[in-house]
């Protein structure tokens, strides 16, 4: 497997937060979606892998005893740290590659990772990484851009597409600034069919618990129209019926993970389950904007308040 392509926003200090301007209603469902799915559970470690100026915060801060924002873009993190810490004091954020997650194997007892998955190349070998960190039996919900919703559907038919039927990551063509791309650049933005998504969380160990579509009405005539209250109480209405839930254009999947019984090494001190994203040895706090690993002697600076552990394997 060659070495995965990672997204960087830094590359051309691209602002996340502003893609959000006027997307009110799948803010909203995606927000619901969450809820529904973390309701009743309370977890010690919790990461937001992808994470980024923290829009899902609101949904998982009161169910984590140590929120755990993860996210590759470094400015995103430190641009958005004071706002984070005012609102959700106990929120910890880290620079980090979901190929190599920094963290302690059986330290993280909860997961999401929303609007992110479509930029990894190889899913496989990051939900391998990810079986690592979790504990036995942690909740995990991993959200997807869905190849197959109606839309897509109706247009491979309309063009006689044929091969859009199958079950491969679909390449999202580029159009212009592709969430911090420069046209013409190479760049991940995958779609995954419901089939290919749900076998591999299997094959790494994720037991399927529920599945939920959402963004039903991701039409921008509609939205124009349809106020934004309303287009997310039908939506919500569409999660309740059965059979159409891998139409929608997102789809999140709840999961608990199956593993061998280990001692876990879940901790609420942050500094107790870093790791070094090289070699995986506990890290050590050597002051108070460095961190070293006495294995592979890699020391990790803190940078405007943020613990910079990106590592993007072997050259």
């Amino acid at each position: 497997m060659s070495k995965p392509f990672v997204v960087n926003y830094d590359d051309h200090h691209y602002n996340y937060k502003s893609y959000w301007k006027n997307r009110d209603y799948e803010n909203v469902v995606e927000q619901n979606t969450l809820k529904k799915l973390l309701k009743k559970h309370m977890f010690e470690t919790f990461i937001d892998i992808g994470g980024s100026f923290g829009r899902a915060l609101p949904t998982y801060y009161d169910h984590a005893n140590l929120p755990i924002i993860l996210d590759y873009s470094l400015e995103t993190l430190q641009q958005n740290y004071n706002e984070i810490k005012t609102k959700y004091p106990k929120t910890e954020l880290i620079a980090g590659n979901a190929y190599h997650l920094p963290f302690v194997e059986n330290s993280i007892s909860g997961g999401i990772m929303i609007r992110t998955l479509h930029h990894i190349e190889f899913p496989n070998k990051y939900l391998g990484e990810l079986r690592k960190i979790l504990t036995p039996e942690a909740i995990y919900i991993q959200e997807y851009a869905n190849k197959h919703h109606v839309k897509a559907i109706l247009k491979a038919l309309f063009q006689r597409k044929w091969e859009f039927f199958n079950h491969k990551p679909y390449q999202q063509p580029s159009q212009g600034y592709h969430e911090g791309a420069k046209p013409g650049e190479d760049y991940v933005f995958l779609n995954f069919s419901n089939q290919f998504i749900t076998t591999l969380l299997k094959k790494n160990g994720f037991k399927i618990k529920k599945e939920i579509g959402t963004s039903f009405f991701r039409i921008p005539q509609i939205k124009k129209i349809v106020p934004t209250p309303i287009l997310a109480r039908l939506d919500l209405f569409l999660q309740n019926v059965p059979g159409i839930q891998t139409l929608a254009p997102s789809i999140y999947i709840k999961t608990s993970l199956t593993k061998r019984q280990h001692s876990e090494n879940v901790s609420t001190n942050i500094y107790k389950i870093l790791a070094c994203p090289k070699c995986k040895t506990r890290l050590i706090q050597e002051d108070q904007t460095h961190l070293k690993c006495y294995t592979c002697n890699t020391i990790y600076q803190e940078k405007s308040n943020i613990w910079d552990l990106r590592y993007d394997g072997e050259k």
